[in-house]
């Protein structure tokens, strides 16, 4: 497994990168009419909530 340290600042980009594309990726699923499509965004979907997950939550400041 690969291990690469972030800083602090860094892992807070990344939540809101994630954050704003799992928004995105929310919307299109609900307008896309292809099945398998429709798939392969909630698998998408899963992959950044568990990202959202490891990343953990923000620190209080």
């Amino acid at each position: 497994m690969t291990q690469i340290e972030f800083k602090e600042d860094e892992v807070d980009l990344m939540r809101e990168i994630l954050d704003s594309y799992l928004h995105e990726l929310s919307s299109e699923i609900s307008s896309t009419d292809t099945l398998s499509f429709r798939q392969d965004l909630k698998q998408k979907k899963a992959h950044v909530i568990d990202l959202l997950g490891r990343l953990g939550r923000r620190k209080a400041a």
